[in-house]
């Protein structure tokens, strides 16, 4: 089960049968009761959360069919639904649970996954960053589970992924030719903090790219005080 709008992970959750389902339903539904509704207020006046106003929200709940495999994603920047660069990787580990943001990935390429996203992109006619999530499956099919209308962690990677949206745009507004995609300059990348808090020992702190926002002390500072 699924609620219509969520972020890393939240509002997602597998039921194994019918009595769950009728759980998690009423949990999800919540909000929509006045109890819930308090709650979600009493929240935003303390500051721990965006209030409706900055983002509205659809209160709808949606049941899909699971699907197990592998979590990848691709993001693109895209002009007039010309997909000017693309990004690709493979979710290898992620915090705290199963349905959770990514700690770990993998740069890849998949060439199902691109023509999937080159085609969506065109027929929506689309501008500006998407993210779309799929899951890859053991029998080698692939999935596509949702579009973010949104930049993504894959939107700044950069050169790291073997191929910089944000430079792909740039290039296209100015006039000047966008550079041929690379080999990543990175196998793996760690994301900080969700790394370190799955395990401060993790060798893929060392091995890995480990994305720490050392030129924002003020943030690094943050993330710190928020998990000790």
């Amino acid at each position: 089960m699924k609620k219509s709008t969520g972020w890393g992970g939240s509002g997602v959750t597998f039921c194994d049968n019918e009595d769950q389902v009728a759980t998690v339903y009423r949990k999800y539904s919540e909000v929509t009761r006045w109890k819930g509704m308090l709650k979600a207020r009493l929240i935003q006046a303390r500051g721990w959360a965006l209030g409706p106003d900055w983002f509205p929200t659809d209160p709808s709940v949606t049941v899909n069919e699971a699907v197990y495999g592998k979590p990848a994603m691709i993001a693109v920047s895209a002009v007039n639904g010309k997909v000017l660069s693309h990004a690709t990787a493979i979710k290898e580990l992620c915090y705290p649970q199963v349905t959770s943001p990514s700690s770990v990935v993998r740069f890849v390429e998949h060439q199902d996954m691109k023509k999937t996203v080159v085609d969506l992109v065109a027929h929506w006619g689309a501008t500006g960053f998407l993210g779309f999530d799929f899951m890859l499956s053991a029998d080698g099919s692939t999935r596509l589970i949702e579009c973010n209308a949104r930049p993504t962690f894959l939107s700044y990677m950069g050169a790291l992924s073997g191929s910089d949206l944000c430079l792909a745009l740039h290039h296209y507004l100015v006039g000047i030719e966008i550079p041929t995609p690379s080999v990543p300059q990175q196998e793996l990348a760690a994301h900080f903090p969700n790394e370190w808090r799955r395990d401060p020992k993790s060798p893929h702190l060392l091995s890995a790219y480990h994305d720490v926002p050392w030129d924002d002390p003020g943030l690094l500072a943050k993330l710190i005080k928020e998990w000790k």
